[in-house]
């Protein structure tokens, strides 16, 4: 039998609205987690053209070449097979960017109170955002890619690390520009301007939301590549989801105290308790 569900004991109104998006967080987490799981499905799926380079590059190509050459034939390998492989990454980032772009669009929804159709809100979200998720996703492969030519060029730990550092301390300032151009339609220099607002506004949870990528990077020294490729999978369907739904709030939370509360104020506290206090008051 189907156990029965109880009544609430008094009926919802506004008040039962979250009241800011650190709330809002929380309420999600507890009352949409499988929206989270969706959404982890969708960023694993954007990555599998990634995950499959990666795998071919650490437990086919590499440890064929060990077998076959000698060791410093197969150091000069290593070199070129990086570049080589940081060219396919590029083109790999692609759709890891372009699934971003449409998840952008479930999280506004959600964030907003909005009906969601997931797959069509998806694919809607992917055309729209495409030109600055896949912009950004470019700029992030040709980073990654030039950090690796400076380590191989100029082969001094300084190379290895800062560089590789520099990027990541970018990164909060990419995924606020792509936040910012999921929600208005404005040129890719206006999505940066705003992205640059957020992150300007909001350093502390900057540093915060950083701990992430740096703490994912300590990954690569596993010394056993399917080791490695499992956490990947597993910090990828699993943790990064509650990261960027966080991170979008957040920078929803600065866009609704600056560009929201001056340019759109139907935008301000969208989904959030004020909003419907406002719409009473005009009422």
């Amino acid at each position: 039998m189907k156990k029965k569900r109880k009544a609430a004991a008094h009926d919802f109104d506004a008040t039962f609205l979250p009241k800011n998006r650190r709330e809002q967080f929380g309420d999600l987490v507890k009352n949409r987690f499988s929206f989270f799981l969706r959404i982890g499905g969708l960023l694993l799926l954007g990555s599998v053209l990634f995950l499959l380079a990666y795998s071919a590059k650490y437990l086919l190509v590499l440890p064929a070449a060990q077998v076959a050459l000698k060791q410093e034939d197969y150091l000069a390998f290593t070199h070129t097979n990086t570049l080589v492989f940081d060219g396919i990454y590029l083109i790999a980032f692609l759709p890891i960017g372009l699934t971003l772009g449409g998840v952008c669009r479930l999280i506004r929804l959600l964030a907003w109170g909005k009906g969601i159709f997931f797959w069509p809100d998806f694919w809607k979200g992917l055309r729209q955002n495409a030109k600055a998720s896949s912009l950004l996703a470019l700029l992030f492969g040709l980073f990654h890619g030039l950090n690796d030519f400076l380590f191989l060029a100029i082969p001094h730990p300084v190379f290895r690390y800062v560089p590789g550092g520099l990027g990541l301390l970018l990164l909060p300032l990419g995924m606020a520009t792509l936040v910012v151009a999921s929600l208005y339609s404005s040129s890719f220099v206006a999505s940066l301007k705003g992205g640059l607002l957020v992150v300007a506004k909001s350093i502390g949870w900057v540093l915060l939301f950083l701990l992430f990528p740096f703490a994912w990077m300590t990954v690569s020294f596993i010394p056993y590549p399917v080791i490695r490729f499992l956490v990947d999978v597993v910090v990828i369907f699993a943790l990064t989801p509650f990261v960027f739904v966080g991170w979008y709030l957040l920078c929803l939370n600065e866009l609704d105290r600056t560009i929201n509360h001056r340019d759109y104020p139907a935008y301000e506290n969208m989904g959030l308790q004020g909003e419907f206090l406002k719409s009473r008051k005009e009422d």
